[in-house]
């Protein structure tokens, strides 16, 4: 019996090592919510789940480590999530994004996966240490009793799980709350654990007769299409904005050809996008098919799995029907974030990804332009169709964190006497990536404009970079501020290679009316859907959901989902 003691002594110590670490783990829970409310969820969440890991594994030390890893492991990828998207970490991120494509993305970052995975080790081997050295409850109970007990325990449990989040149970106050209130919230656990219910798609449901107040499908003289047809070129610039929408950018550096207005550009400015700092795939998605995330509630954000296979409507769709081929440019796995499904469900007929050019994330913008050229020498020589290509860069992605002496003068050295280290090497490494771009988008002019065919070339930004969240604490110009929340601005750029094509202006110009305004610059039959979002587009002065007008905004919205029924169910 003496030798009993010492291993009763060391499983003692062990398990009120494991609850100080529990313990640890749910004031770090509490201390990071808003509210005594959430705080005092939070702590009863972590519990029942212990109370659960004890039913099933008959550890108490155990129990209350696993606990309290999940808890610290949460707390520390939905900071960094915040830190660099802008937004907490939900449920649905980790059916959509765990996978290989999300870890090459991460393995950018060292000072997130050196974090990651040195926290990770210790969790194993201290989890793997208690389970070694805990003896589980019950050793000398009949193995029936044992298993009546674990199910009495983990059904009672889990039941208890379930009244904490029923609506009507003690948290009830938490669970009526409004769903966007989840994408700001200061509360990470409480936002990622309420997020089970309420990241879903809300599909708008507009009063019916809204859609009377305007007239949205007036009879219209028929135009004849341009004949032929233009080639439209569109490219997505990722993490790219016009850098003089900064205060402290007024030096040469911050200047490129593809912010200025010129002898070929039809339009130009301001672009209101509904992502910062990430979420690429839902300004794709709003481009697309001139619907904004946004209106879908917070499960919008994962547009390309909940929302594309639902579309009627998109341009790529509209373009076919006038006899063009739509072929999309992806510098990724068409795996990641489902692009080639989705693409698929936008009406595209050809899918170029990652495992046709082998991109790697140092590639440039003139790579990508290089294989953009070949593909459209080859299709412009297999057919006479009109072309409409979708290409998305990727080299403008953070992080921005290259050393100085490695960019290319005169980016290698600080450039912002205002700024500390870490932010001129941001801004540096982000001129010398949009230089890059410029280079390549004068490329891609001059093969278009060249040729015989006319053609419409237009870029535009996904949304505005993070450098790790530092991009919040660079102050913006006074007329960056004036037309909103401006770190949801980027730019836009549509060029012509034919001079009758018409100019339009706009004090800013939502994502969701770019596609019609290119098919208008094109010279393009609008169809149903676009010929409302050119109604609307006008009427608001290219404002979207921020319209000012209600009414209007709201007879829109009627007129899409009532009569055209823009999502399927």
């Amino acid at each position: 019996m003496q030798r009993g003691k010492p291993v009763g002594r060391l499983q003692g110590s062990l398990i009120v090592i494991a609850s100080a670490i529990f313990f640890a783990a749910i004031w770090s829970c509490s201390l990071g919510e808003q509210l005594p409310s959430e705080a005092c969820f939070c702590g009863c969440v972590t519990g029942l789940v212990a109370i659960v890991f004890v039913a099933i594994t008959r550890r108490i030390g155990f129990s209350l480590l696993l606990s309290a890893a999940l808890m610290f492991a949460l707390l520390a990828i939905s900071a960094a999530k915040t830190q660099y998207l802008g937004t907490s970490l939900f449920v649905p991120d980790l059916q959509y994004f765990s996978n290989s494509e999300t870890l090459a993305v991460i393995a950018q970052y060292p000072e997130i996966w050196h974090y990651a995975l040195t926290g990770g080790l210790i969790a194993v081997f201290l989890l793997l240490a208690m389970w070694c050295f805990e003896r589980p409850l019950g050793l000398h109970s009949a193995w029936h009793k044992r298993w009546v007990a674990q199910i009495f325990a983990f059904v009672l449990t889990v039941g208890g799980l379930f009244a904490v989040f029923a609506p009507g149970g003690p948290f009830k106050i938490l669970m009526v709350n409004n769903p966007w209130g989840l994408m700001v919230a200061a509360s990470p656990t409480t936002s990622f654990l309420l997020s089970i219910h309420h990241m879903r798609v809300i599909v708008p449901q507009p009063d019916p007769a809204a859609a009377d107040r305007y007239e949205w499908a007036p009879v219209q003289p028929v135009i004849a299409a341009k004949k032929p047809a233009p080639d439209i070129v569109v490219v997505l610039e990722e993490s790219t904005f016009d850098p003089h929408t900064l205060s402290l950018c007024t030096i040469p550096q911050c200047d490129a050809q593809m912010f200025r207005d010129d002898a070929q550009t039809n339009a130009h400015g301001a672009l209101r996008v509904h992502a910062w700092g990430g979420g690429t795939w839902t300004s794709e998605f709003a481009f697309l098919t001139s619907l904004p995330t946004p209106m879908f509630g917070p499960g919008g954000i994962y547009a390309p799995y909940n929302l594309a296979p639902r579309i009627s409507y998109s341009l790529p769709r509209l373009l076919k029907t006038q006899g063009y081929r739509s072929i999309a440019i992806y510098p990724l796995d068409g795996n990641f974030v489902n692009a080639r499904h989705a693409y698929n469900a936008y009406g595209f007929d050809e899918f170029y990804d990652n495992n046709i050019f082998h991109f790697a994330w140092v590639s440039t913008d003139l790579d990508l332009e290089h294989e953009f050229e070949k593909i459209y020498r080859d299709e412009r020589a297999k057919t006479d169709q009109p072309l409409f290509f979708m290409i998305l860069t990727m080299r403008q992605h953070g992080p921005h964190n290259d050393a100085l002496e490695k960019l290319a003068a005169p980016f290698n050295q600080p450039l912002f006497a205002s700024l500390d280290e870490t932010r001129n090497r941001n801004m540096s490494n982000y001129l010398a990536r949009l230089h890059g771009s410029d280079e390549a988008l004068a490329a891609m002019q001059k093969t278009l404009f060249s040729g015989s065919r006319p053609a419409v070339l237009v870029h535009f930004g996904d949304h505005q970079p993070s450098f790790d969240g530092l991009m919040l604490k660079i102050e913006r110009t006074a007329a960056a501020k004036a037309l909103g929340d401006p770190y949801t601005v980027t730019y836009y750029k549509i060029d012509g290679s034919s001079a009758d094509s018409p100019r339009f202006s706009y004090p800013t110009l939502d994502l969701g009316f770019l596609a019609g305004l290119i098919i208008d610059v094109a010279g393009l039959p609008e169809g149903a859907f676009f010929q409302a979002n050119a109604l609307m587009r006008e009427r608001c002065g290219g404002r979207y959901l921020d319209c000012k007008d209600k009414e209007l905004l709201e007879s829109y919205q009627s007129h899409l989902f009532n009569r055209l029924h823009v999502i399927g169910r």
